[in-house]
């Protein structure tokens, strides 16, 4: 518990998106098809019909709209709409679910971003996966210090000296 908290303050705060915040990255990188765009249900007209607060004006609104219809319709019986409560709950998970996807996709390529400027910087291929394990996991300090050997032929393993760890 709390380690976006940690990760958001303390060790990838350039990299962390802000949630709020506009998408940073193309929403069709990486992807072979084309994304459809969300586009709500419910109209602005109706959830003003519905006095709906601002803060449930979101893609599942037209589920909430019918549960409070039912309400409104079985006053004295709330039980008859638990179909359309356990609608709105699972349109709501979904929608948390997408956005949280959403978030680690842009957090990731933030990270890739990152590891490609440094490999830049240090004058290294896209080819040394090294590099970025280290960079990924914070073990690669000062570029002078850090010492790759390079294989001579396909049989000897990557190697880095700052954290001696190996790839084949």
């Amino acid at each position: 518990m709390g380690s976006h908290l940690v990760r958001s303050y303390i060790t990838e705060r350039d990299t962390t998106p802000d949630p709020k915040g506009p998408l940073q990255h193309d929403p069709q990188f990486g992807f072979g098809e084309e994304r459809k765009e969300r586009v709500p249900v419910a109209t602005q007209d109706h959830m003003n019909l519905a006095m709906l607060p601002l803060e449930q004006r979101d893609y599942c609104a037209h589920y909430l709209i019918k549960l409070m219809k039912c309400k409104r319709d079985n006053f004295p019986n709330f039980l008859a709409c638990k179909h359309e409560k356990h609608d709105w709950d699972y349109c709501e998970h979904q929608d948390y679910v997408m956005r949280m996807k959403e978030y680690e996709r842009e957090r990731r390529l933030n990270l890739r971003k990152k590891r490609i400027e440094a490999q830049a910087a240090y004058g290294l291929g896209n080819t040394d996966y090294l590099i970025s394990y280290c960079l990924d996991y914070g073990q690669l300090g000062d570029p002078e210090a850090a010492e790759w050997s390079s294989p001579e032929s396909h049989h000897q393993p990557f190697a880095c000296q700052c954290c001696e760890y190996s790839l084949c």
